[in-house]
C-alpha cells in the first residue's frame, strides 16, 4: 500500500471495484494507521484482499457512542449541585465507562454572552491549570438541549463548610476526624492549588470554604472558577467606567442589594461579599491580584480557627453593610471570636497578616503562607509572630531533645527554667500593665473633652435652623473628631495590651475594672452621640466575652444589660387627649408598601380618651380620631429613638365646605433639599387647608363681581403657552370666557400673588371666615405630614405619582394642567391632593433679605424632579405659565373655648 494514497478521480467507481466489501467506503476518508489501534479493532484503508474494514460513519457503534448530542449521551443523570447560574449533574460516561460531573448553564442563561462567556472561561482556566488539588476538566462543548457544557472528576466527599459547620455542632465524629493539625494539612493544599493557578497568572477571586471539595479519601479540590481573572487580562469599559468615576459601594450594590452576602455576585463587585478582600468588596478591579487571593485564603483560615462562617457573618443589615465592614476590616481577632477554643497565637497572626486591610502587609505570594504554616506545624517560628526569647529557646529544646545523663542535672535545670520564666512573666506584666495603664488614661482624658464638645455640638444643633453650618459648628465638630477618634485609639490600645496581661493573670481584678471602665464610657459616649449600633455592637462584645451566657454576669450587669437592650430598642412613650370632648381612638402603623407609597397598616383600637401613656416602638403612627357629632380627624404622630409624647388633640366641630383639617402639634419641615433650612421641628397651630387647588371656575366668580376696571385688568390672568412665545395671552376675555384650550375645570393659573391674596379677601367677606394664603410651614405640613418625608406620598421618588415633566403619561392624557384630583397617589396623609405635581402654589412667605420673593411650593407640569421634594421652595414663574394657588382657614378661637359637647 502507497504512504499516500490518492483520491481517485470517480468516487462512485472506486465505490463500485470494492463491492466485495460488506459496507461502502467513503474514499475522501481512507487512510492509513499502521501499527495504531483502538481497543481491540484496527482501522485501515480499504483493501481488496481485506474484506474485514470498518468506515468512520461504523465508528460510533464500534466504539459506544450515541448517536444523539444530547444529555441523552450520558446515563444515570442526577443533579447534584445548583447555583446562581450553572447547575451540576452526576453522570456515567458510557463511552469510557467512568463516573464524572457535567456543569450546564442554568435554562434562563443558555443563551446571554455574558454568562456564556464566563462559563466557558471557566472550564479553559481549570484545564490550563492541571494540578493535584484542582479538579481536572475532561471536556468542554455545546449539547443541543442544554448548550455549552463541560464534563469533569466527580468527586465524592463534602465540602469544607459542611466540614466546619459540623464540628461547629460540635459532632464528635468530625472533631476526632478533623483536628486542628488535619485542618492546617488541607489549607496547605488549598494554598497549593491556589499558589499554582498564580504561577500561571491566573486568580480565582472566589475562594470560601464552600468552593473546597475534601473527598472521601482525603484529596482536597478547589472548586468553581467562574471569576477567574487573568492578570494580564484589560479590564472592560464597564470595570474602568465604574473605577474611573470613584462609583460608590452605595450605587454598585443598589443593583444587587436583596442579594445574599453569602452568594458569588458578578459585576462591579465581584465575588462573595463574607469572603472578598477590601479592593474587590470597593469594586477596584485595577487592584484585584494575587494578593487578594492570598486575603481570601486569609477568610478560610479564620473559619477553620473559629469554627465560625465568616469573619463578618456577624454584621447586622444586608450587602451593604456587610461590603462595609471588609473595607473597614470591622471583624473580631479570631482570639476574641472563639474564646472557648485555644486559637494558637502564631495561627491568629498568620491569618491576620493574610487579612490585612493594606495589600503591602498581606503575604506577597502564596508560598510565604504555605511556609508559615509549615513553619508552626514543625515547631519553627513563623514569620507573622514573634516570638519571646524563652518561647523560641523552648521551641528550639522540643525540636532538639536532649537527653541528660543523670537525673538531678534533669531537675536542676527545670528548676532555673522555671524561675526564669515566672522572673520574665513578672517583668512582661509590668510592664504591659504600665503600658496600659498609660494608654487609659489618656483615653479617659479624650473620652471627657469629646463628651463635653459632643454636649456643645447638640446645643449648637438645638437652637440652629439654617442649613449652612456656622463656623462655631464647623470648628466644634473638627475639634469632635480628633477627640473622638484618638479616644477610640487610646482606648483599643489600652485593650490590646490589658489581653497580653490577662495572659498572665486571667482573673485580675484589676484589669477587669479598667475593661469595664473603657466599655463604660464607649457606650456612655455612644448613647450620648444616639449612634444606637455602636451601642449594640460594644453591648455584643461584652457578651461575647461570656461566651453569651447571661448566667455569668451579676444581677447588676444583667440588669444593665437588660437597660442596654431598651435603649438600644428605644421604645417610645405615648399619651393621647382629646378636648373639648372624649373620643374614640383607633393607630394604625406607617409603613411603605410595594409601590414606595407610606400608608397606613395594622389598626390597632385604643379606645376612649383620656388614653394613659403606653410604651410603643419608636416610629410613624396615624391616629384615627371620632367622636359622635364631630368629624374624623386624622392625627399622624412621629416617635423618635425613646420620646415621650404627650398629645392634646383638638376636635373641630365642623370642616368647611372643600378643606381638609390639619391639626395643631409639631412636624419636621426643611431639610437637604430645602433652600434655607436643616430637618427640624416645627410647632403649628391647627387650620384648613383647601383640598384641591382654586379652579378657573372659582376664581372667576371673583373675577366677575369686580366693578372698577383697572383691577379687573389687575386682577386677569395672563398667560404664556410655549416657550419661543415672548407675549402674554389674556386667560379670559372681558365676558370672562376663558381661552379655547382652557376650561373652568382646570387650576387657575397666570394671576398674581397680589390677585392670589385679593382672591382670599373676597372670599373672607363672602363667608365670614378669616381666609388667606397659607404660610410655608403650613403648606409643608399639610404636604408631608409630620414623618419629614421627602416626597407627599414617601421618601422614593416614581415621576408617574405626580404631574410633572417627567410624567409623558399624565401629558398625554390631561394636556397643561390636569383637573385637581386626577393623580390619586399625589394625596397627602392628611387627605389634601397635588401638592406633589400640577401647578406650583403661591404662598404668603417670602424669601430671607434681601430676595422680595415670596416663595412657592411645590411642583408643576412644566417643572423637575427637584421641584417635588416637599421641603424645596422656588421663586420664579416658568413657561408654560404653571403658579396657582389655594388659601387655608385659620381655626375660630371662639370655637376652641365653646362647651363640652355631651356624648
Amino acid at each position: 500500500m502507497p504512504d499516500n494514497p490518492q483520491k481517485p478521480e470517480n468516487p462512485e467507481k472506486a465505490a463500485e471495484e470494492h463491492s466485495g466489501n460488506t459496507t461502502p467506503v467513503d474514499p475522501d476518508h481512507a487512510q492509513s494507521y499502521p501499527d495504531e489501534s483502538f481497543g481491540e479493532t484496527m482501522i485501515t484503508t480499504p483493501d481488496r484482499s481485506d474484506d474485514t474494514y470498518i468506515i468512520f460513519e461504523d465508528l460510533r457503534e464500534v466504539v459506544g457512542i450515541k448517536p444523539e448530542n444530547t444529555l441523552k449521551k450520558f446515563e444515570n443523570l442526577k443533579t447534584i449541585g445548583v447555583g446562581g447560574v450553572g447547575s451540576v449533574m452526576g453522570a456515567h460516561d458510557p463511552v469510557l465507562g467512568r463516573d464524572l460531573a457535567i456543569k450546564v448553564l442554568r435554562p434562563r442563561f443558555r443563551n446571554k454572552r455574558k454568562p456564556i462567556e464566563r462559563f466557558i472561561r471557566e472550564a479553559k482556566a481549570s484545564a490550563q491549570i492541571e494540578h493535584p488539588n484542582i479538579v481536572p476538566i475532561h471536556d468542554l462543548g455545546v449539547l443541543e438541549d442544554v448548550g455549552a457544557y463541560f464534563t469533569m472528576k466527580k468527586v465524592e466527599g463534602e465540602n469544607l463548610d459542611q466540614i466546619i459547620e459540623k464540628i461547629r455542632d460540635k459532632n464528635p465524629e468530625y472533631r476526632r476526624k478533623y483536628n486542628l493539625m488535619r485542618m492546617l494539612e488541607i489549607f496547605i493544599s488549598i494554598c497549593q492549588g491556589v499558589a499554582f493557578a498564580h504561577s500561571r497568572g491566573i486568580i480565582h477571586r472566589d475562594l470560601k470554604p464552600e468552593n473546597v471539595m475534601i473527598g472521601d479519601f482525603g484529596e482536597v479540590l478547589v472548586m468553581d472558577w467562574g471569576l477567574v481573572k487573568h492578570l494580564d487580562e484589560i479590564p472592560s469599559d464597564e470595570e474602568k467606567e465604574a473605577e474611573e468615576r470613584g462609583k460608590s459601594r452605595i450605587d454598585i450594590t443598589a443593583e444587587v442589594e436583596n442579594t445574599n452576602p453569602m452568594l458569588t455576585i458578578e459585576g462591579s463587585i465581584s465575588g462573595t461579599p463574607m469572603f472578598m478582600s477590601p479592593e474587590q468588596a470597593k469594586g477596584q478591579v485595577s487592584q484585584i491580584d494575587r494578593q487578594s487571593d492570598i486575603y481570601c485564603l486569609g477568610v478560610i483560615l479564620y473559619s477553620i480557627l473559629t469554627h465560625e462562617r465568616s469573619p463578618f457573618d456577624t454584621v447586622d443589615g444586608g450587602l451593604r453593610e456587610v461590603l462595609d465592614a471588609v473595607v473597614s476590616a470591622d471583624y473580631l481577632p479570631p482570639r476574641k471570636r472563639a474564646s472557648h477554643t485555644k486559637v494558637p497565637r502564631e495561627l491568629e497572626a498568620i491569618c491576620l497578616k493574610a487579612m490585612a486591610k493594606n495589600k503591602k502587609e498581606r503575604y506577597k505570594h502564596t508560598e510565604d503562607l504555605i511556609e508559615d504554616i509549615r513553619n508552626y506545624i514543625s515547631g519553627f517560628p513563623v514569620s507573622a509572630y514573634q516570638d519571646h526569647f524563652l518561647t523560641t529557646f523552648w521551641k528550639f529544646c522540643k525540636r532538639h531533645p536532649v537527653i541528660s545523663t543523670t537525673i538531678s542535672a534533669l531537675v536542676l535545670t527545670i528548676v532555673i527554667f522555671v524561675i526564669i520564666i515566672q522572673s520574665y512573666r513578672h517583668f512582661e506584666y509590668c510592664h504591659y500593665m504600665a503600658a496600659a495603664e498609660k494608654y487609659l488614661i489618656e483615653g479617659n482624658k479624650d473620652y471627657k473633652e469629646a463628651r463635653d464638645l459632643q454636649l456643645k455640638l447638640n446645643e449648637i444643633h438645638s437652637k440652629t435652623t439654617t442649613l449652612a453650618k456656622s463656623p462655631l459648628e464647623i470648628k466644634t465638630e473638627k475639634k469632635l473628631r480628633i477627640s473622638h477618634s484618638e479616644m477610640l485609639n487610646n482606648y483599643e490600645l489600652a485593650l490590646m495590651l490589658f489581653s497580653k496581661v490577662e495572659e498572665f493573670c486571667s482573673n485580675d481584678t484589676k484589669v477587669n475594672n479598667y475593661i469595664e471602665d473603657i466599655y463604660r464610657n464607649r457606650i456612655r459616649f455612644s448613647i450620648l452621640r444616639e449612634d444606637y449600633e455602636v451601642t449594640k455592637k460594644l453591648k455584643d462584645q461584652i457578651m461575647v466575652g461570656v461566651n453569651n451566657d447571661s448566667s455569668k454576669l451579676t444581677d447588676s450587669e444583667r440588669k444593665i444589660m437588660k437597660m442596654l437592650d431598651d435603649i438600644i430598642a428605644g421604645k417610645g412613650f405615648l399619651e393621647i387627649n382629646t378636648t373639648p370632648v372624649q373620643a374614640e381612638v383607633y393607630m394604625w402603623e406607617l409603613k411603605e408598601n410595594s409601590l414606595g407609597i407610606i400608608r397606613p397598616t395594622s389598626p390597632k383600637e385604643l379606645g376612649l380618651t383620656p388614653i394613659p401613656g403606653f410604651d410603643i416602638a419608636k416610629g410613624s403612627y396615624l391616629l384615627t380620631i371620632e367622636a359622635k357629632g364631630y368629624p374624623i380627624v386624622r392625627y399622624p404622630v412621629k416617635l423618635n429613638h425613646g420620646e415621650t409624647v404627650k398629645t392634646s388633640i383638638f376636635l373641630p366641630k365642623t370642616v368647611p365646605e372643600g378643606m381638609v383639617y390639619i391639626p395643631a402639634g409639631p412636624f419636621y419641615v426643611g431639610g437637604e433639599y430645602s433652600r434655607n433650612t436643616r430637618l427640624h421641628r416645627v410647632n403649628l397651630p391647627g387650620f384648613f387647608i383647601k383640598q384641591y387647588e382654586v379652579t378657573f371656575g372659582e376664581y372667576l366668580k371673583f373675577w366677575k363681581q369686580i366693578k372698577d376696571p383697572k383691577f379687573k385688568q389687575k386682577y386677569r390672568g395672563r398667560i404664556r403657552f410655549k416657550h419661543d412665545e415672548y407675549y402674554f395671552l389674556n386667560a379670559w376675555n372681558d365676558r370672562g370666557k376663558l381661552f379655547p384650550t382652557l376650561n373652568e375645570n382646570l387650576p387657575v393659573t397666570g394671576i398674581s400673588h397680589q390677585a392670589a391674596s385679593a382672591y382670599c379677601a373676597w372670599f373672607s367677606k363672602k363667608t365670614g371666615m378669616t381666609c388667606r394664603l397659607p404660610s410655608a410651614n403650613e403648606w409643608e405640613k399639610a404636604a408631608r405630614g409630620v414623618d419629614g418625608r421627602n416626597f407627599v406620598w414617601g421618601n422614593k421618588y416614581f415621576s408617574t405619582y405626580a404631574y410633572i415633566f417627567d410624567n409623558t403619561q399624565a401629558h398625554k392624557m390631561y394636556g397643561i394642567p390636569a383637573p385637581p384630583g386626577s393623580l390619586p397617589y399625589d394625596r397627602s396623609i392628611y387627605g389634601v391632593y397635588d401638592m406633589g405635581g400640577n401647578v406650583r402654589e403661591y404662598t404668603s412667605t417670602k424669601f430671607p433679605p434681601p430676595s422680595p420673593f415670596y416663595r412657592l411650593k411645590g411642583a408643576s407640569a412644566h417643572t423637575t424632579r427637584r421641584f417635588v421634594y416637599c421641603a424645596y421652595s422656588s421663586d420664579t414663574p416658568v413657561v408654560p405659565t404653571d403658579i396657582g394657588f389655594r388659601y387655608v382657614i385659620p381655626l375660630d378661637h371662639a370655637e376652641k373655648t365653646s362647651k363640652p359637647k355631651k356624648q
